[in-house]
């Protein structure tokens, strides 16, 4: 009996670290996605994050995604990976709908896009999908419906990233009846404002137009290491901020730019 339970020590060693790795997400995940967001991040390369950045809600939860978390935020996010299943309810599209009335507002989505757009944000749509991820992240995306059955009248097509505190991280809009959008010359500032990241001062203003097709408008702060992106084209309009190094957006800057407005 006792060269049997010596020979059943090992594996039941083994199930306990297993059970205890499964357990323990339960009781810290909570606790984490609190801390990440308020805590200070040191990079890999040695270059802190400014404090300033830290105090902001959207430059630090675009910080951890990029740096921490790994979270991806974009178009393709939900198959790179970070990103899990949720349910699809009324309080989901309800953020939605507050969502795209502060872009409309914004002047970020023109008002047939707006219309249509919000004509898709009802439950009995169920091409709906609803995503979570760490730091508070939520992701919708409405896909036509016919992609899955053939019938679908307004060709609409919505993705969105939200922050806890609804600052739409990304957003994509598609609608190939539509008339087309088209963004003014404002559309980074007045993104940057809905974002919460206008308290910046040093925001620069790349042209690569000349480099990278439908570039767009785009925006760099140092002191928020945030590049936002502003562009609409055809009948879509896509929205974008992620976190970037200043040493990144030097580089860029170097191949793709000639001077900075």
């Amino acid at each position: 009996m006792t060269h049997k339970a010596d020979t059943l020590r090992p594996f039941l060693r083994c199930a306990a670290v297993v059970l205890c790795s499964l357990a323990l997400p339960l009781a810290v995940f909570a606790l984490w996605d609190r801390a990440l967001l308020a805590a200070p991040h040191i990079r890999t390369d040695g270059e802190r994050f400014s404090a300033a950045g830290r105090a902001n809600a959207t430059a630090c939860t675009l910080y951890a995604a990029e740096h921490v978390t790994k979270v991806p935020l974009g178009s393709n996010s939900v198959w790179d990976g970070g990103w899990t299943a949720g349910t699809m309810d009324g309080s989901a599209l309800a953020r939605a709908r507050r969502t795209l009335r502060a872009l409309h507002e914004a002047g970020l989505l023109c008002d047939d896009s707006y219309a249509a757009a919000l004509s898709v944000c009802r439950l009995d749509y169920g091409s709906w999908e609803l995503y979570t991820a760490p730091c508070g992240l939520t992701q919708l995306v409405r896909s036509p419906e016919e992609i899955y059955t053939g019938a679908d009248t307004e060709h609409v097509y919505i993705q969105l990233i939200l922050s806890d505190d609804d600052a739409p991280l990304y957003f994509n809009y598609q609608n190939d009846l539509g008339q087309g959008d088209t963004l003014a010359d404002d559309a980074v500032a007045q993104y940057c404002a809905l974002l919460g990241l206008d308290e910046f001062t040093d925001w620069q203003y790349p042209d690569w137009g000349t480099a990278v097709r439908d570039f767009g408008a785009a925006g760099y702060s140092e002191t928020a290491q945030v590049y936002a992106v502003a562009n609409a084209s055809g009948y879509s309009v896509t929205l974008s901020a992620a976190s970037m190094t200043p040493q990144t957006f030097a580089a860029l800057n170097t191949q793709y730019g000639e001077e900075i407005s």
